[in-house]
């Protein structure tokens, strides 16, 4: 029997600007949820969206979605930011071809 994983999102919106606050891990069973959020979001077209990843553990799929996320932000003139990545995440980045696409603020 597969584990569930343990992924959730908070919101925060003031203005056009949207805060998402990501607590969980995100790997290959919770990346299509954490994506759905991500772009249903970004498809409000906020002037700006910071990703909060203090609490994530990723994998490759989550990579890969806010990769996805970052191309539909920089064809919309959203500015797409990640927040407080914790040392796993800014390693994953820095590792990955997305760490020079993507805002990383600690």
């Amino acid at each position: 029997m597969e584990q569930q994983t343990v992924f959730s999102c908070s919101i925060e919106r003031r203005g056009g600007h949207v805060a998402l606050g990501v607590i969980g891990e995100i790997d290959h069973t919770s990346a299509g949820q954490f994506r759905n959020q991500l772009l249903t979001i970004a498809k409000e077209h906020p002037t700006s969206i910071d990703i909060d990843m203090a609490g994530v553990v990723l994998d490759s799929s989550c990579v890969a979605v806010l990769v996805e996320a970052w191309r539909f932000a920089q064809d919309h003139r959203i500015e797409l930011t990640v927040t407080s990545p914790c040392a796993a995440v800014a390693r994953t980045f820095d590792m990955a071809p997305s760490g020079q696409l993507l805002n990383l603020h600690s």
